[in-house]
């Protein structure tokens, strides 16, 4: 499933790799020249028709490539695809490029780029594992955890949602109304409407678990590293166990990361959010929370 659905596979957080950076490697793997006609028509590949971009690897450099392929089990490529996130990618690369067949090649190279240009959605892939997968993903945001509850599924059960400490849940979003519509019923039911200022931060959920802090975005990207696994660590977590209720033992916030300028004692364009992580940077973090969504016992 990592291979079939790579944009939900949470576990790889980034390969760090577009398709310049591709070309890039398939460049210096195979040995060529910068300047030759290969090398910058792949550089310049999305001047052509090709929309894919594997396709065009394909026509610039397939007789480059290796013919046979074959070799790989799908358990290796994943441990490929884990070594290229995570080790030397020239050194990956050449690998690919001297073993892999060209087809092996191509698809490959969609997952990378995580889109495989299959022409379906990951949400009828889903659908097709169980028709309540789609809704089991919306609340987990984990490949890992839906596979795993799939494969213990007994004939006639239903696939469970539980909200779970330090698994993302999927945040609530504002519903998109007419201005018109949304007019008329404020003045129906003026008392079930409240207005709010839209906070421009990075939405975040925070799991807390008394001293353990894990911090998720909207997607289920873990942002913990930079902003602290513990009140010992990062520029906010050790900022937060002193205005926590003492009573709180594990809880779920789901707000804006955002920054204050307490000197002009408002907020800091969202663009200066992740500069926070420099030294130079006076500006203090903050998340400014739309509710506490759950609270463990």
């Amino acid at each position: 499933m990592q291979l079939l659905l790579p944009k939900l596979d949470k576990s790889r957080i980034a390969f760090g790799i577009a398709e310049t950076r591709v070309a890039d490697l398939y460049i210096v793997a195979l040995g060529m020249a910068k300047t030759s006609a290969s090398a910058v028509s792949l550089k310049a590949w999305n001047q052509s028709e090709v929309r894919d971009f594997a396709d065009f690897v394909g026509v610039a450099l397939g007789p480059r490539l290796a013919s046979e392929g074959g070799k790989y089990t799908i358990y290796q490529v994943n441990a490929m695809l884990d070594r290229l996130e995570q080790g030397d990618k020239q050194e990956i690369f050449r690998e690919i490029a001297t073993q892999l067949s060209l087809q092996e090649q191509k698809w490959l190279i969609r997952v990378v780029l995580k889109d495989l240009k299959l022409g379906i959605s990951d949400q009828q892939i889903l659908k097709a594992l169980n028709p309540e997968a789609p809704d089991f993903y919306a609340v987990c945001s984990d490949l890992k955890i839906l596979c795993d509850e799939l494969a213990e599924l007994k004939p006639g059960e239903k696939l469970s949602r539980p909200v779970t400490l330090f698994s993302q849940v999927a945040s609530m979003l504002a519903f998109r109304e007419a201005p018109a519509k949304l007019s008329a019923s404020v003045r129906k039911e003026p008392s079930l409407f409240v207005a709010d200022a839209k906070i421009d931060g990075e939405r975040m959920q925070l799991h807390c678990d008394r001293n353990i802090f894990r911090y998720l975005s909207r997607n289920g990207t873990d942002f913990t590293h930079l902003y602290g696994a513990s009140s010992a660590h990062g520029p906010l977590s050790d900022k937060l166990i002193p205005v926590f209720d003492s009573s709180m033992k594990t809880t779920i916030f789901d707000g804006e990361m955002v920054l204050l300028d307490t000197d002009l004692n408002k907020l800091v364009p969202f663009g200066s959010l992740r500069s926070t992580l420099w030294p130079a940077n006076q500006h203090p973090l903050c998340i400014h929370s739309f509710s506490r969504i759950f609270n463990f016992v």
